[in-house]
């Protein structure tokens, strides 16, 4: 344990994160997510959803401000033209915890699948809605 850190990012998971470097992704996603198979480190949190778990991310993580879209999501395909719940809880959650407005895109699911063979680290939240799943680029710390 560490004074001022949340117990969520045990050992596991900030190694990966302190690892990062700007414009670096991770992903964040839901239960059903095929995690293992980006074959990339994995780390599970248990009690968040994927929105909880941004909010906590936002105290150490910053988003990347050098692209339009450093939020991307995988496509719902029951709502193509914008984002579904769980995908508008997330957003706002990174929003408020970089204090400014966050450019999110949609991406299909396989492609999103693709994406995450590049990431740092692959975080399997306990989000139980469908389409729970994000990429994060790593902004630079000022």
């Amino acid at each position: 344990m560490l004074k001022g850190i949340d117990p969520v990012f045990g050992p596991e998971l900030l190694a990966p994160l302190a690892r990062m470097g700007h414009a670096d992704q991770l992903a964040i996603v839901d239960l059903n997510y095929p995690a293992y198979s980006a074959r990339q480190p994995v780390v599970r949190i248990h009690g968040h959803s994927a929105p909880e778990f941004m909010t906590k991310l936002g105290t150490l993580l910053p988003v990347d401000d050098f692209v339009e879209h450093p939020i991307t999501y995988m496509r719902d395909p029951d709502h193509a033209d914008a984002p579904n719940e769980v995908q508008r809880e997330f957003i706002d959650e990174a929003q408020r915890a970089e204090g400014r407005p966050l450019g999110a895109v949609a991406l299909d699911r396989l492609a999103f699948y693709k994406r995450c063979t590049e990431v740092s680290v692959v975080v399997v939240t306990d989000e139980f809605r469908p389409y729970g799943c994000f990429l994060v680029a790593k902004g630079v710390v000022r």
